[in-house]
Parts: structure tokens; C-alpha cells; sequence
């Protein structure tokens, strides 16, 4: 088992982690990469997740230095914290059902993470036409998911490699 942590930044990203992320966005196209990559290895598993915000020292430490604007983009409401330990036995929990993308207690987190299309303005119309072919959208997706897995089946990805190391 393979588990890399990414971050709820990584799909909804705002002002103030210009750095932060990209870089977990790329945390989770290395993710979605190896995962496709070992999709014809039964015993290889790989798994992602996307923490919210929790109640740690580091998060302590990091509002001491957090933008003005970081700190209020989004309403009170949206700023819960939740518990390490929670989203570790959420984590513990996705590994043991060998699940890709590991759930975090936060629902609504969970929701921008699985249908994110970036997060930026879209104005009036678009927003109108993504709202109608969201669905469709989903299974296309999963027709394309479907259909890269089936292409490393298919080929024997890892076996070419075994071979050519012998």
C-alpha cells in the first residue's frame, strides 16, 4: 500500500498557497499516474486523501503568519477543524478497503475533491453550462479511467519490465 496525502488546497486552491497548492495538486496527479501505471498489479495499491484543515500545533503555528486575506476567503462557517485522530482512522479505514480516494470527515470537502474542475471564475453562462454537463461529465470520466486501466491490463505494463530486467 502506497498512501500519499494531499490537501482539499490541491482542487480548491485561494490566495495565500501559491505554493502549497500546486504542489499537492501535483501530489495528486503523481497519484493518479501510479495508480493507473499499477492498475495490472493486483498486490500494488495506491491511495490518496485530501485532510481539511485540523486541530495541530503546525496549524496553530501557521495562523500566526497567514495572510489577512487567507484568513477570511471563505465564511466562519467553512472553517471548521477537525480532529488528527479522526481523519487518521478515516485514512486507516480507506486503506483497509482498499479505496483510491480516501474520504476525510469533512463532506463537504469531500464533494470539492471529487468533482473539482479547478476552482476560478466561470461568470454567469459558465457556470449554467457546467452545471448541465456535469453529469455527463462523471461518466466520461469514468469511461476514460476505464479505458487507460484497461490499456496497462491489456499491455502488461509491469510484465514487459520484468522481463527486460531478467
Amino acid at each position: 500500500h502506497f498512501l500519499a496525502v494531499s490537501s482539499i488546497a490541491a482542487n480548491v486552491p485561494f490566495v495565500g498557497y501559491s505554493a502549497y497548492a500546486p504542489a499537492k495538486a501535483a501530489v495528486r496527479a503523481f497519484c493518479d499516474v501510479l495508480r493507473n501505471e499499477f492498475a495490472d498489479v493486483p498486490h500494488v495499491h495506491i491511495h490518496i486523501c485530501f485532510p481539511p484543515d485540523m486541530d495541530t500545533p503546525g496549524f496553530l503555528e501557521e495562523q500566526k503568519t497567514k495572510p489577512i486575506e487567507t484568513k477570511t476567503v471563505w465564511p466562519e462557517c467553512f472553517n471548521e477543524l477537525f480532529k488528527p485522530q479522526d481523519v487518521a482512522a478515516m485514512m486507516l479505514d480507506g486503506i483497509k478497503r482498499n479505496r483510491y480516494h480516501i474520504h476525510s470527515p469533512d463532506l463537504g470537502g469531500n464533494a470539492l475533491v471529487s468533482r473539482a474542475w479547478g476552482h476560478y471564475p466561470r461568470g454567469f453562462w459558465g457556470t449554467i453550462i457546467e452545471f448541465v454537463i456535469a453529469s455527463p461529465f462523471v461518466f466520461i470520466h469514468a469511461a476514460m479511467v476505464w479505458m487507460a486501466d484497461g490499456a496497462v491490463k491489456k499491455h502488461k505494463h509491469h510484465s514487459k519490465r520484468e522481463k527486460k530486467e531478467k
